[in-house]
């Protein structure tokens, strides 16, 4: 099972509003979001694979009310969310969600990575807490479960929430 891992890439345009929702977990195999243009210069939205080929086009749809609040005199800041399915994306590779301005220039906004399962088991006085906060850390809340031995549902835990990383003692 494969997880998925987003870091957003530094750029150079401030009226560029993009975000990753840290929880999808009610959403298998979609990967949501929202990227918001202030100065309306987005041609084209798209992920593509780390050599460059387009992959999929990215439809900036999704409502968003809370967005359309904040930024009532952008054009369909209301909906301005999208999903990205990532149910065929390939183990270990990498992806990148992508806007082509209206001037031509391609701009990186995040790298998608997927990441095999992580199964930890953590011997004690070993530094399993340091390891456990770090992991947390990297993969995000929702992607780690701590403390199996206290949760009489842990097999469903590890399969209902994708869980990358488990920390047993």
């Amino acid at each position: 099972m494969a997880n998925i891992v987003v870091k957003k890439l530094p750029n150079n345009l401030d009226r560029i509003l993009f975000h990753v929702d840290s929880e999808t977990v009610e959403k298998k195999n979609k990967l949501c979001g929202w990227i918001i243009d202030m100065d309306s210069e987005i041609n084209r939205v798209f992920y593509s694979s780390k050599n460059g080929k387009t992959i999929s086009e990215i439809h900036l749809c999704f409502p968003r009310p809370k967005l359309g609040e904040s930024f009532p005199d952008i054009e369909n800041s209301g909906n301005s969310g999208f999903e990205i399915d990532h149910s065929n994306f390939k183990a270990e590779e990498k992806y990148n969600i992508k806007i082509q301005l209206h001037s031509g220039q391609t701009i990186s906004l995040a790298e998608i990575s997927t990441v095999n399962s992580i199964l930890y088991v953590h011997i004690p006085k070993t530094a399993g807490s340091t390891i456990n906060n770090i992991m947390e850390e990297l993969l995000g809340h929702s992607a780690v479960l701590k403390h199996v031995e206290s949760k009489s549902n842990w097999k469903d835990e590890l399969q209902n929430r994708n869980i990358s990383f488990c920390l047993a003692i």
